[in-house]
């Protein structure tokens, strides 16, 4: 059995391309699909906004192609991320065993909290040097049976 592998930190509560910042070392790391799902509601849409206060959906559709998924984070000047999950398929995962090829699942809550868990030790030692040379807080490891 593959064991899990989990980050956690705490990044800047405040407008920026922090999603970005955080998962850009495994872009080309990875390929499969993202799903987005659980991102908090403010006035009935997604809790993604612009520099200039107006409330956008970024994440409709909920799926997205690895390139496709950074692209959008990038291109996105200023945001803010309330919370939300983001979940990467492997495109090489088998189907009857989910742990198998390159999985990835990151929670952002409160806006501050980054939690990321994944069955590729490389990912996350990416992942973990990234995130101290971003000089996030309260970086911390841990394994997942």
């Amino acid at each position: 059995m593959n064991t899990i592998q989990k980050i956690s930190f705490i990044i800047p509560n405040g407008w920026g391309q922090y999603l970005y910042h955080v998962l850009s070392p495994i872009k080309d790391m990875v390929d499969g699909t993202w799903e987005v799902y659980g991102t908090a509601i403010i006035g009935g849409l997604q809790a993604w906004q612009d520099i200039n206060g107006e409330i956008v959906d970024l994440f409709d559709p909920r799926y997205f192609s690895n390139q496709d998924f950074f692209s959008l984070l990038m291109s996105s000047r200023m945001y803010y991320v309330v919370s939300g999950k983001f979940s990467l398929k492997s495109s090489l995962e088998n189907k009857t065993d989910k742990l198998n090829g390159a999985y990835l699942e990151v929670i952002v809550t409160d806006s501050a909290y980054v939690d990321i868990s994944s069955v590729d030790d490389k990912i996350i030692s990416a992942l973990y040097t990234n995130a101290v040379n971003q000089g996030f807080e309260n970086i911390e490891t841990e394994e997942i049976s």
